[in-house]
């Protein structure tokens, strides 16, 4: 049973006072308002120390002993991007007691870890980083009246993810760069390709593709959305048509095309 608030001191010095002009447990309980067994507690302690400070109550048992402790922090070193209901089962099932979440946590604390966002690992090359360094540097001098200008186009794919793709990560606080807590791909994930466009002053049109987009594929989705894309965002004015390196935007079917309707590149 959980040890209550001690007793007040001057309480104690009265009760201690009282004991030693003879007065009965029970009296000095009832003139007090304290239970006899406190009574007792506070004169058996003063008989044997000396005083009537309260001791130090006993420390709680730790759920896992020190062995636990040390593969508990070699199971989670192991396995950076477990979720803490799978950490729990794990430890129940291991050392056959009961861990609660909470506990589980204060361990993973305790072990100099913590719960983190993953990274999600750079798909750039060193080259890749090079050629967008000298990309930043050639338009530095571009003015916003310039940038107001440009229609952005990219693609992205959008994933239905299921099961433990690893979002957190168990790692200290200064590795955060480490490859190893990127976040995990999920192969073959449900997925879908988005076309978009957007400039200064609004969003363009939303193309969806089935599956990778190819030369041809690209190019269809242009003829369907650039025109009114263009017209809603720049009515009759110039703009100047951006796209990535992509192989489908890089394509020379593509390059003929673009010369063909016309279209202003970013180069």
């Amino acid at each position: 049973m959980a040890r209550g608030p001690a007793t007040d001191l001057a309480v104690r010095n009265q009760t201690i006072q009282q004991h030693q002009n003879v007065i009965f447990q029970r009296q000095i309980g009832r003139t007090f308002r304290l239970a006899q067994c406190t009574v007792c507690s506070i004169i058996k302690r003063f008989t044997i120390t000396g005083n009537s400070r309260p001791g130090k109550a006993p420390d709680r048992k730790p759920t896992l002993t020190d062995r636990e402790v040390r593969l508990f922090r070699r199971h989670i070193r192991k396995n950076r991007h477990m979720a803490v209901a799978d950490i729990v089962t794990w430890a129940r099932q291991s050392f056959g007691n009961v861990i609660s979440e909470a506990s589980t946590r204060r361990y993973i604390k305790r072990c100099g870890y913590a719960f983190y966002k993953a990274r999600r690992k750079s798909f750039l090359t060193s080259s890749d980083k090079l050629r967008r360094v000298a990309w930043a540097k050639c338009h530095l001098s571009w003015t916003p009246s310039q940038w107001k200008k440009v229609l952005w186009t990219d693609e992205s794919i959008f994933e239905v993810p299921f099961g433990n793709i690893g979002r957190k990560v168990i790692r200290k606080k200064d590795g955060a760069n480490d490859p190893s807590y990127y976040k995990r791909l999920v192969y073959k994930a449900s997925s879908v390709m988005v076309w978009g466009c957007l400039a200064a002053n609004g969003v363009g049109n939303l193309n969806f593709c089935a599956g990778t987009i190819k030369a041809l594929d690209y190019i269809r989705a242009l003829e369907v959305n650039l025109r009114p894309s263009v017209q809603r965002l720049f009515d009759r004015k110039r703009y100047i048509f951006q796209q990535d390196d992509a192989k489908s935007h890089t394509a020379k079917i593509t390059q003929i095309w673009l010369r063909t309707k016309r279209v202003s590149v970013l180069e």
